[in-house]
This record gives structure tokens, C-alpha cells and sequence, in this order.
């Protein structure tokens, strides 16, 4: 269990009881104008691949349905990844820092994708790694209704 997930469960958290990451509620349900007006939802049923390495976006590169050597620090994009049949297995959002890619993708497909794209390194300078439960990468929260853009601006400001 990761930081987030421990502090969630302090707030009254209830999981449903087949996954430990997947909340289903807080001991109220909101009504359709709670909901119009404005929430926050934590969102623990996602997992992060990260991909570090000198080689880490021109392997991504070939391997992803778009292109990640453009990928400026500052963007996030999304992405699919294909069988060589062009059927498409997986879709995420992707985003980088100066040295790592991430893929944030459900928890569901995360180890299957990060097994399958790890078959592929052979010689490039790429490694993967699950850095979902890693607490330097926060949580990641849903926000929704009307006051979600203002909400935003506040935090963030200007939105694209």
C-alpha cells in the first residue's frame, strides 16, 4: 500500500473488497447537483511506467503510436501501443521530464505493457520500471462540474 492510498484510508476510504487501490466511496454518495456544481475525485486505479535512459524516448519512439522525441518537458500527450498487426493493446498519457518518459495507464494492463515493452529493449539504453507506488509522484486527483476549470486556474494558472 502506498502513502496515498494509507492516507486515504485515515479519511474514511472504503475499498471495494476484491482490490485494495480501488475506492468506492467516502460514506456519502453525491447527488447529481453536488456532482454538477463541483468534486474532487482521487483516481488510485491507475499505474505509472517510467522509462529512464539516454535511449528512453527514441526507444518509446518505435514503440508508441505518437511521437515522443518531441515530447517537451512541459507537454503531455496521449499515446497507444499496437501489435505488430496494428490492434491496439493499450492506450495512456504520457509526459516527460528531463531523463524519464512516463506512462500512466490503468493498473489493470500496466505489468503486462511494461513486460512486453521490456522484451524489446535489447541494446537500447532504456530502462523500466513501476513507479506507481513511488511517493516523489504525488497522487492523482479528478476534478469535475462546474467550478472545475476555476478550481484549476487557482492552483495552476493560465489552462491551455
Amino acid at each position: 500500500m502506498n502513502h496515498w492510498i494509507a492516507h486515504l484510508a485515515t479519511q474514511d476510504a472504503r475499498f471495494h473488497p476484491d482490490s485494495p487501490t480501488e475506492i468506492e466511496d467516502f460514506g456519502r454518495v453525491l447527488a447529481t447537483a453536488d456532482l454538477a456544481q463541483g468534486f474532487v475525485a482521487t483516481v488510485t486505479d491507475l499505474g505509472l511506467i517510467a522509462v529512464a535512459g539516454e535511449d528512453a524516448a527514441g526507444f518509446l519512439h518505435n514503440q508508441l503510436t505518437n511521437d515522443v522525441e518531441h515530447l517537451g518537458v512541459n507537454e503531455a500527450r496521449l499515446a497507444g501501443y499496437c501489435t505488430p498487426k496494428g490492434r491496439l493493446q493499450a492506450t495512456f498519457q504520457m509526459w516527460r521530464d528531463l531523463d524519464t518518459v512516463y506512462l500512466q495507464l490503468p493498473r489493470a494492463i500496466q505489468a503486462p505493457l511494461q513486460k512486453r515493452l521490456t522484451m524489446f529493449v535489447l541494446r537500447a539504453k532504456a530502462k523500466l520500471r513501476d513507479a506507481t507506488d513511488e511517493p516523489r509522484y504525488g497522487a492523482v486527483l479528478g476534478l469535475g462540474g462546474a467550478a472545475a476549470a476555476s478550481v484549476l486556474r487557482a492552483c495552476a494558472g493560465a489552462l491551455p
